[in-house]
């Protein structure tokens, strides 16, 4: 995931430890993690998906 930060500065959030893959499991609940991250008024995120 990439923040880009209002006045043009981008972070680049990893979110390796985030990730699974819908459908192997049918119980996904010990795979879930969460990061927080803080957005102010002008910032913007960028999401994608590589396979």
């Amino acid at each position: 995931m990439l923040v880009v930060r209002k006045g043009g500065y981008v972070e680049r959030i990893d979110t390796i430890q985030l990730s699974f893959m819908i459908g192997i499991k049918r119980d996904i609940s010990d795979l879930i993690n969460k990061q927080e991250i803080e957005l102010k008024q002008g910032d913007g995120i960028v999401l994608y998906f590589v396979y």
